[in-house]
Parts: structure tokens; C-alpha cells; sequence
């Protein structure tokens, strides 16, 4: 009867004992501070956090959690209260820092990370959208991007392409682009040739009233905003006004005559009457269009 009662006051006393070492350990509260001035943060870049942990005697688990353009959580190595944590910032943007020791919780505050800089192949062309993102005709490797200058992310519109060169935008969001023809791309579809040409094309441009501008080697062409079918996939492709004139050079045998020699051309070439007015259109020496009685554009 002795010993079990002797045996019933050891676990009694072993038990008062955990819960006074658990009161203990939860009433001790873990400190943890960010030591130094961050250094400049980008993106995509491996940064090394240095932790002071009071007091020096923890050897708990030490988590470091970094909230911002996303979620990053990284285990802290270390002892005797000196910690380091090495984190990835995978976006630029405010990141705040939050240290786990224990069930103790310490806000570190906030970095900035910058956004890494832009390296590109042989770019070529430039265009500023409304939302301020960036278009961007990579030559070197042959391809469309979007280009976010607030958080880095690059995207691409379009790849594998021959030889692209220029890039416009226009008021309702379509993109244009030279690939040795203008094509155009619509939303999230895929390129669509609108204006094939003889030549190499270059620069391309916008007007404001949608129609677009676009340059080879030794011409200067039209592309009317009303000829969204242009090219596509089942519809006919019309035969070019003006293919014996030039553009902002000398021009071929039968090109001159002023502007009364352009209206009789025009008259001798008129738009099919389903589709008028449309198809790229060649200006002649003085730049202007034959197709509108040689007004000046």
C-alpha cells in the first residue's frame, strides 16, 4: 500500500512539474531583430538577413516569413543568438518581414525590392501602351514583349518570328508589327498578317484615326483602319493601288503628271465596290495618296 501510494505522489509531482516548465517557457518571450540596413534589394537576387535573438539561450526554431507580391518563408540557421536567413524575392514591389521563434512573434518592418534590370538581344523598336507597360521588339532573338516597368514580369506576345522589326499600338488595343509583312494581334489571339509587301518592312506607326504607316527600304505605304479583314483566312486579297509608283524617292517610268495624272490613274484603278478603300496604298514623291485625288495626308 506504501509503495503505491509513493508511486501516485512521483507522478503527481512529475506532472506539477511539466506544467510549471511549459508556464515557464510560454510566460519567456523570444525577441528577434533585423541587424543592419538592408542593402539593395532586387528581384531574383539572393539576400542574406542577419537576426539578433533575445534571449541567447533559445534554440528553438527560428522561421522567417516575408509577405508582398506574394508569399516567401525561409528556416533560419544559427545559435547563441546570432541567426541568418537567406531569402529570394521573386517580384519587385514592399515585402514586410515577420520572425517565428517559438510561439513568439516579431515584426522585423518592410524592404523594398527594385526590379532587375532589363537585358535584351538587338532591340529595335519601342512602344509605350496607356497602362504604361512597354512594347518591345527584341531582333536578336526574334520576338514581341510586354514589358512591365513597375514589377519586371516580361511577357511575350509573340515568338520564333522571321525578321520583326517594328512595333506600334493603336486606341482600340490592337498591336502592330513588322515581320516582313505587318501583322497585328488582337487581344490574346495569335498574329494576323493585314499588309503583305515585296519588301522588307521597317517602322511602323499609328495615326490617331486608327490608319497605319509603315516603311521598307525605299517606300512609304497606307494601311486604312477600315480593312480589318484584310489578309485573313477566306477573303480575298486585293490587288495594291498604285503598284507603279513609289514611295519617298524617284519614282518609276510612268509615275509623274502631278495631281491630274493621279486622278486619272485613280479613275483608271478603282476599289471593287464590296470593299472600298481598302489595302495598303503607295504615296507618290510628294507624299501624297493617289487614292484620295492626290490630297496631301
Amino acid at each position: 500500500m506504501g509503495s503505491r501510494a509513493a508511486t501516485c505522489f512521483v507522478f503527481v509531482l512529475l506532472t506539477a512539474l511539466v506544467v510549471a516548465f511549459e508556464t515557464a517557457s510560454s510566460a519567456t518571450r523570444v525577441r528577434v531583430s533585423l541587424l543592419g540596413t538592408p542593402q539593395t534589394l532586387t528581384a531574383g537576387q539572393a539576400w542574406t538577413a542577419r537576426l539578433a535573438v533575445r534571449p541567447a539561450s533559445f534554440d528553438g526554431a527560428l522561421r522567417l516569413v516575408a509577405k508582398g507580391p506574394g508569399t516567401v518563408r525561409v528556416r533560419a540557421t544559427g545559435r547563441r543568438g546570432s541567426y541568418r536567413a537567406r531569402l529570394r524575392f521573386p517580384r519587385a514591389g514592399r515585402w514586410t518581414l515577420t520572425a517565428l521563434a517559438g510561439r513568439s512573434t516579431s515584426r522585423l518592418g518592410s524592404v523594398r525590392v527594385s526590379a532587375a534590370p532589363f537585358t535584351f538581344v538587338y532591340p529595335t523598336s519601342i512602344d509605350l501602351e496607356p497602362g504604361g507597360t512597354l512594347l518591345l521588339v527584341e531582333n536578336g532573338r526574334r520576338r514581341l514583349l510586354r514589358v512591365n516597368l513597375g514589377t519586371g514580369r516580361t511577357d511575350v506576345l509573340a515568338s520564333s518570328l522571321s525578321r520583326p522589326f517594328g512595333v506600334a499600338h493603336s486606341s482600340p488595343g490592337s498591336i502592330y508589327f513588322s515581320d516582313e509583312t505587318v501583322k497585328r494581334i488582337d487581344g490574346a489571339g495569335p498574329p494576323v498578317e493585314v499588309a503583305p509587301s515585296d519588301e522588307q518592312v521597317g517602322p511602323v506607326t499609328v495615326a490617331p484615326n486608327g490608319d497605319v504607316f509603315y516603311a521598307t527600304t525605299t517606300r512609304v505605304y497606307r494601311y486604312h483602319r477600315s480593312d480589318r479583314g484584310y489578309g485573313r483566312p477566306g477573303l480575298r486579297r486585293r490587288r495594291r493601288a498604285g503598284d507603279q509608283r513609289s514611295g519617298l524617292g524617284a519614282t518609276r517610268p510612268g509615275a509623274g503628271g502631278g495631281r491630274r495624272a493621279a486622278r486619272l490613274r485613280h479613275r483608271e484603278r478603282p476599289d471593287p465596290p464590296d470593299r472600298p478603300g481598302d489595302g495598303p496604298h503607295r504615296l507618290d514623291r510628294r507624299g501624297r495618296d493617289p487614292r484620295w485625288a492626290g490630297g496631301r495626308l
